[in-house]
């Protein structure tokens, strides 16, 4: 009912207040207090996850000095707490891609790969699940499996990485011995890489037949 007093005395306006809040009093009571529930439950879980980011962050720090000193073993411990207590940031993402290089560098092609598939799953946009994929296929190439590799990289539908999936194919066609789709693929990159140098060496090796 709307409250109209434009003719009613005071009484009557008194009177209709009364009706009209009768009427209307629950209903907005009930949305001051979802209203209110609302805010504070946004403001509560924006702190939450604040403390959740500031808290992966030492985490991740504690990794990445692991890391430092070489030691794997603990560094895998360490990316597993951060997976499994702070899976909601992107730290759990880095944490798998800084581990997975390790693994690589330790010439560990199954365990790199696994940490770049759980980032790949766990990305939270195309560009860092695109940037996981270039160092899965990376790791295939290195353990010989250029055929997955490439696979990987013809999937690639980020602009942004083009040029680092064409150096990607470059490599992997080299690879195989078919020199004509390395330099294709070379000369694409070329367009939009920041890596022109190597690639330049690349290609004019491909061209020579080396």
């Amino acid at each position: 009912a709307m409250l109209n007093n434009t003719h009613l005395s005071d009484e009557e306006q008194a009177e209709a207040l009364k009706r009209w809040w009768t009427d209307n009093g629950k209903s907005i009571i009930a949305g001051i207090v979802i209203g209110l529930s609302l805010v504070l439950g946004w403001q509560g879980w924006s702190r939450y996850q604040i403390e959740q980011s500031e808290l992966a962050s030492l985490e991740y720090d504690r990794l990445k000095s692991i890391l430092q000193k070489n030691d794997t073993s603990a560094a895998a411990i360490q990316s597993d707490t951060i997976k499994q207590d702070y899976s909601s940031t992107s730290y759990s993402f880095f944490a798998a891609l800084d581990l997975a290089k390790s693994y690589l560098e330790a010439e560990d092609y199954v365990k790199a790969r696994s940490e770049l598939e759980y980032a790949i799953a766990n990305a939270a946009d195309e560009g860092l699940k695109a940037m996981a994929q270039a160092r899965l296929a990376r790791v295939l190439i290195a353990a010989g499996e250029t055929d997955q590799a490439l696979a990987i990289a013809n999937q690639n539908t980020v602009a942004a990485f083009a040029g680092d999936f064409a150096h990607i194919k470059g490599d992997i066609y080299r690879e195989k011995g078919d020199l004509e789709s390395a330099k294709k693929a070379y000369a694409e990159a070329l367009i939009s890489s920041n890596n022109s140098s190597l690639l330049e060496m690349k290609l004019n090796e491909v061209n020579t037949g080396s």
